[in-house]
């Protein structure tokens, strides 16, 4: 077989992720090479140093954002290097710069998880300095210093040269995983669907938060990509199905409603089998939908193949067959979801092929739904008081990074006072739920790595040293926030073996190593005791978030859609509302891993996250209904009803605290789908339907509100 085909397929295998990784260490790699062609095997080692520090921040992105954050990655690097280096002779002055760099590098995180690379470069650019041997000749202090910049300038042309080169390339993964992880999702819902409600459990309600959350963040990594492209045909297809696909995860949650009210005998059993399988099916075609743009397929044209289009048809016609057959009352509405899912993917495939002319939505609309961008100061003001949780983990991080090197001066080997440095910075979290996750597998990792770093060395090949340093860069680059047991693995191994190379006199010191984890994880643990911030602190503002997001995304449902108005505020009120109610979830994971007299009740906060669930499935499901009948003449008794639901819920949530359960329901026993309906509205009638929409909608409002009130207390 040809072999610039082989590599091509196995080039078009490779997720983003892995891209970047490989071309961290070929950029790395060329660095090297080139400067020590020049100038030397230590010139060498101190470029790579600076090279290292630029490709921190150099993840999958647009190349507009690209070049500021690698060259403030590379600004930090290098600073903190040329200080630790004037610095290196006097021990005390070290440590106290030590204990400032961590306090002013854990503040950057303001800024938000895009500033973590930079909030890490610094201590890592003192790790390697600390390492190498002292300087105390200016003029050499200053040619290193240069040899370092130099390193990173190279690396800066070079990952924006990759960048620009990739852009269509990460477009393309970037919108093929948003697929994937939707094709998830549907996958986790059909699982639920076909579950007896007896039993369900909560696992498989975490099971479904778990593949929302993921999805959320793929959904935005497409967002970030696809949104501000500069316009071509294909960003104008990618948009158009981005948009199709954000649509289609409202109409899953849509979907999970009602099943409640179906019988759980032979009467409704079928049906739940069949809107399972319709469920797979749309994912396996969206499966197939997301190879065709990871490999840049064609998808089959319409008018050849018109039965590729129609997707979940065989499911379908059973569930017509079954309506047919006088089914549950519900069907016709289930049957309509599953209508809708179908044609959602169909309209998705029709964009990606070019069938579809415009976009709903301007340019400048789409950008508001990308990711912020820039270092505003003012975020540095709001977070200047100790009621702060980054002012609180920053005073920790300094406090902890300055113990743990004096404690290394004092002890036994003292000779690697960075290492103990080192594992506190990587394990020591914002939180104690991913610092005890750090803890565990940077342990594990150290010692794997090792092992590793000894069976290599038996080798004695420099030639293989260099290469094994190189693919250790690349794999911690790569695999350092999809899976932290081989970027700790791989950081061991470079970390031992850029030692070995800048001073071969020193050996492996494997022992050192392994006990400065063992020391530094057990340090990172107890400073994480240290101006604590549980979670019962964040709480209040992730309630009043959640419950503010969603009654702004129950007003905008509540116009009716109309066919010359931008649906913009509703975009963005949904997606607010989709994220809050995701990082309620997060609080509940976290404080899972606390002290058990701070823990918030489980059970209650639990309650509360389906609550929103099911409020926001109510309001997406309005929106549909509202959707679909948008052509239909204007009706004053719809516009009536909308009116007065919109002003109930404005109500609702203005009064926290003030009102009483709904009626039927128990302060312990939240809505659930399905509960409490008697009557089912007859196929075909709107108002009816929406009657009912509404009033679940309120009624979920009116519990969810009682149950924040009720958790918050």
């Amino acid at each position: 077989m040809n072999m610039p085909i082989v590599f091509k397929r196995f080039f078009n295998t490779l997720p983003a992720y892995a891209i970047n990784g490989v071309s961290t260490a070929l950029g790395i790699g060329l660095v090297q090479l080139l400067v020590g062609a020049w100038a030397g095997e230590a010139a060498a080692l101190a470029a790579s140093s600076g090279a290292i520090y630029a490709s921190l921040a150099d993840f999958p992105t647009m190349s507009d954002r690209a070049w500021r954050r690698i060259l403030l990655s590379a600004i930090i690097g290098c600073v903190s290097a040329f200080l630790v280096m004037v610095l290196q002779p006097f021990p005390i002055a070290l440590g106290l710069l030590t204990a400032t760099l961590g306090f002013v590098l854990a503040m950057t995180l303001v800024w938000g998880p895009r500033a973590g690379p930079h909030s890490f470069v610094g201590i890592l650019a003192l790790v390697f300095t600390m390492g190498a041997p002292p300087v105390t000749d200016t003029w050499v202090m200053v040619e290193l210093a240069g040899k370092t910049v130099l390193g990173a300038a190279f690396y800066f042309c070079w990952a924006m040269g990759i960048s620009w080169l990739f852009r269509q390339r990460y477009r393309r993964l970037a919108l093929a995983e948003a697929m994937t992880a939707t094709a998830l999702l549907l996958r986790g819902v059909a699982h639920h669907v076909s579950t007896s409600p007896k039993l369900q459990s909560d696992l498989q309600l975490r099971a479904l938060i778990t593949l929302e959350t993921a999805l959320a963040e793929r959904l935005q990594a497409a967002r970030d990509f696809i949104f501000p492209a500069p316009a071509s045909e294909e960003v104008r297809r990618q948009t158009g199905t981005l948009l199709h696909l954000l649509d289609l995860r409202d109409t899953v949650l849509a979907s999970q409603l009602d099943l409640g009210s179906l019988p759980d005998d032979a009467s409704g059993t079928p049906l739940r089998a069949a809107l399972a399988v319709h469920l797979a099916g749309i994912a396996a075609r969206l499966d197939e939908v997301a190879e065709a743009v990871r490999f840049n397929l064609s998808l089959p044209d319409s008018k050849t193949q018109p039965h590729q289009d129609w997707v979940g048809l065989d499911t379908l016609c059973k569930l017509e067959t079954l309506h047919a057959a006088g089914g549950h009352a519900l069907l016709p509405t289930l049957l309509g979801h599953a209508r809708q899912m179908s044609g959602e993917v169909t309209q998705l495939r029709a964009w990606l092929r070019g069938d579809v002319a415009g976009v709903a939505m301007a340019p400048h609309e789409l950008r508001l739904f990308v990711s912020p961008e820039g270092w505003p100061l003012a975020a540095l003001r709001a977070h200047a008081h100790l009621e702060s949780p980054i002012l609180r983990h920053a005073i920790r991080v300094g406090l902890a990074l300055g113990c743990a090197y004096f404690i290394a001066l004092h002890l036994p080997w003292s000779s690697h006072p960075h290492w103990l440095v080192l594992s506190v910075a990587v394990v020591l979290r914002g939180n104690l739920e991913q610092t005890l996750s750090r803890r565990n597998i940077r342990v594990l990792g150290t010692v794997l790595g090792c092992v590793l770093t000894v069976v290599l060395m038996q080798l004695h090949w420099p030639w293989f040293s260099a290469l094994t340093f190189l693919v250790a860069v690349g794999l911690a680059h790569t695999y350092f926030i999809v899976r932290y047991l081989v970027t700790a693995i791989a950081a061991t191994v470079m970390a031992l073996l850029q030692i070995h190379v800048s001073d071969v006199g020193t050996g492996l010191a494997i022992a050192e190593r392994l006990a400065d984890t063992l020391l530094g994880g057990a340090l990172a643990w107890g400073f994480s005791y240290v101006l604590p911030f549980w979670e019962r602190r964040s709480l209040p503002l992730a309630v009043n978030r959640m419950k503010q997001s969603l009654q702004q995304f129950g007003e905008q449902v509540m116009r009716r859609p109309e066919a010359d108005v931008s649906d913009l505020a509703l975009r963005l009120a949904r997606r607010e509302a989709y994220d809050t109610i995701i990082a309620l979830a997060g609080v509940a994971q976290r404080t899972i891993a606390e002290p058990k007299q701070v823990q918030l009740p489980m059970e209650k906060l639990a309650d509360l996250i389906v609550q929103a669930r099911l409020l926001l499935a109510n309001l997406a499901s309005t929106h549909l209904l509202l959707t679909r009948c948008a052509a239909e003449p204007d009706r004053t008794d719809m516009q009536a009803l909308l009116e007065d639901a919109s002003h109930q819920l404005q109500q609702l949530f203005a009064t926290q605290g003030t009102r009483q359960p709904a009626e039927n329901l128990t302060a312990e026993q939240p809505l659930a789908e399905g509960e409490n309906d008697n009557t089912i509205p007859p196929a075909g009638a709107l108002l009816p339907w929406l009657q009912r929409r509404l009033d679940r909608s309120q009624r979920a409002a009116q519990h969810l509100v009682h149950l924040a009130d009720r958790l918050q207390a």
